[in-house]
């Protein structure tokens, strides 16, 4: 889970250099669930 964390908080910082909408319709819904993993386990999300 935590590799999963570091992996959305550097995609997160490096969306405005993947321009291929494609690829971030994937980071973004792979953020997502990241995301709603962790309300799910009731820590706060970056």
């Amino acid at each position: 889970m935590k590799k999963a964390y570091n992996f959305a908080i550097l995609n997160r910082k490096n969306l405005k250099v993947i321009t291929t909408p494609c690829v971030q319709n994937e980071l973004l819904s792979f953020y997502l669930r990241t995301v709603s993993n962790y309300k799910d386990t009731k820590k706060k999300p970056p």
